[in-house]
């Protein structure tokens, strides 16, 4: 049954009054849970601009069907952060959210890293730009943190050297010096010897990029404004398969390097507001489109997606494939197995 706009008001009034009293979100979420009135909540909490706040406190409540408030608690990170930057950031958000390679927790530390950018004093269109070009770097490093084919980690610098210089020379393996363990890579996978310097998020994409965002403060002792954090990238079959370290390396002195081609690049952030300035990195976003999200956008009408380039394609090698199956192909050319790969 639709709500007519006379009960969403009344919810609206319930919803507020209850948050103010209890100066918590819990009890409102479960007033709106038992209703159906969820998206009536979602509202109330743009509306209050206290979106962060509900994601840092939802995320230690104890609430029945913790899954459903999870997912319902993503949805309001989501708005948070197209509010912040672009639809097209939401957008790609929402769609690794549906492929499930973002979490519920990705989706706060996305938030939590830092208020957006500061359009303070800007005209209309300075604000937008910088929305995007921050938007821009997000995604790329969605890009990165997301790819199958490698397992990317992150090295804070604190400022003592340039990101260009570990791109070009390589990355120590210095390891904990006061332990011994400088040269001590014999026999060891380089995942372990890499862990010594470098910290890997697997599976959490949204965390790995909020460590990037706030890492510029780490043995920052100089307090600079700009640091660079390195992006390591390993080819997974090379973790998973447990190769020796010896394979990735050479030696500076008897000192174990990482070869600079396991260096992706670095990352420039701001340490005043915990922003990307730029990313310099050996990596092409491979473009892609979810087939069960562009059809789910499809159903509902959304524009943005149609007007994709690969859209079109996309939609008519799935139909085709989908004829194949029903055996309704009327084509004579059949589907070759490079057609299936591409679904």
């Amino acid at each position: 049954m639709d709500k007519t706009e006379k009960y969403i008001q009344k919810q609206k009034a319930n919803f507020a009054a209850k948050i103010n009293e209890t100066q918590s979100f819990k009890d409102a979420y479960v007033m709106a849970a038992k209703k159906g009135d969820l998206d009536i909540l979602g509202e109330v909490i743009g509306e209050l601009d206290k979106r962060s706040e509900f994601l840092n406190e939802m995320w230690l409540a104890s609430v029945e069907e913790p899954k459903k408030m999870f997912e319902f608690a993503s949805k309001i990170g989501i708005q948070e952060l197209y509010k912040r930057y672009t639809p097209e950031l939401g957008q790609k958000i929402e769609s690794l959210k549906a492929q499930d390679k973002l979490k519920f927790l990705d989706i706060m530390m996305l938030v939590n890293m830092n208020s957006g950018v500061n359009i303070e004093g800007k005209t209309a269109e300075e604000a937008n730009l910088l929305k995007q070009n921050q938007a821009e770097q997000i995604s790329y490093l969605l890009d990165v943190f997301t790819d199958p084919e490698i397992e990317v980690g992150i090295h804070r610098t604190g400022g003592a050297i340039s990101g260009k210089e570990i791109k070009n020379q390589g990355l120590f393996l210095t390891g904990d010096l006061s332990s011994g363990y400088v040269n001590s890579i014999e026999n060891e996978d380089i995942k372990t010897s890499l862990e010594r310097n470098v910290s890997f998020y697997p599976d959490a994409p949204g965390l790995a990029i909020s460590q990037i965002c706030v890492g510029g403060h780490y043995k920052n002792y100089c307090q600079l404004e700009q640091t660079d954090i390195m992006l390591i990238a390993v080819p997974k079959e090379d973790i998973e398969n447990g190769s020796l370290t010896e394979g990735f390396v050479k030696y500076d002195h008897n000192q174990p390097t990482l070869d600079p081609k396991y260096v992706l690049g670095y990352v420039t952030v701001n340490n005043n507001d915990n922003t990307i300035n730029q990313i310099e990195a050996d990596y092409t976003p491979q473009p892609s489109v979810d087939v069960n999200y562009a059809l789910e956008q499809l159903k509902s009408g959304t524009l943005e997606v149609t007007k994709d380039p690969e859209y079109n394609s996309l939609k008519n090698r799935f139909f085709r494939f989908l004829n194949k199956l029903r055996g309704k192909d009327t084509q004579e050319k059949e589907i070759t197995h490079e057609d299936d790969k591409t679904i």
